[in-house]
């Protein structure tokens, strides 16, 4: 019932853990298969602590480790695509002022007063949100929804230039 037993339950069920991640579509060719499926032994693990925590039968301890393993990895793939998807628009925003042929004006945009802040402290300055927050005396949920209002607008903006 605790945590080693959980990890050695979980090698001698590895193919439980590959076939979630082979379920979501994450293959072994794949270059985060190794990270999801480390991840997928600590999931294993800690579900095997707590269900035996609620329950003395281990009869259904597959079929909730099983959604339990799909669930948190699905969660963490879907925070890996927001990391990339942030990732690449900052990318573009760099190589944007790179490049000769393409610029973006961003004074088309109609920023607000806290999209600029944003814009030129977290993009051009790499600060992060949190820091900002901090500056500015707000919450992190606040900077993020602007964040993402303003990436909006800049996606739609590079979309209508190339």
């Amino acid at each position: 019932m605790n945590l080693e037993e959980g990890f050695e339950l979980a090698i001698q069920d590895e193919k439980l853990i590959h076939g979630v991640l082979k379920k979501l579509g994450i293959w072994q060719n794949n270059p985060s298969y190794q990270d999801y499926l480390q991840e997928g032994f600590i999931i294993y693990a800690r579900a095997y602590v707590d269900y035996c925590k609620r329950n003395d039968n281990l009869e259904k301890f597959n079929v909730y480790v099983y959604q339990k393993l799909r669930w948190r990895i699905l969660d963490l793939m879907r925070q890996n695509q927001r990391f990339e998807d942030n990732h690449e628009l900052g990318l573009e925003i760099e190589q944007s002022t790179e490049i000769d042929n393409l610029e973006l004006d961003f004074t088309s945009l109609d920023l607000t007063k806290i999209e600029t802040i944003i814009l030129t402290e977290c993009f051009y300055n790499g600060k992060s949100l949190t820091e900002l927050a901090k500056i500015l005396k707000c919450s992190d949920r606040n900077l993020r929804y602007h964040r993402d209002k303003l990436r909006q607008k800049i996606i739609k903006d590079y979309q209508c230039v190339t």
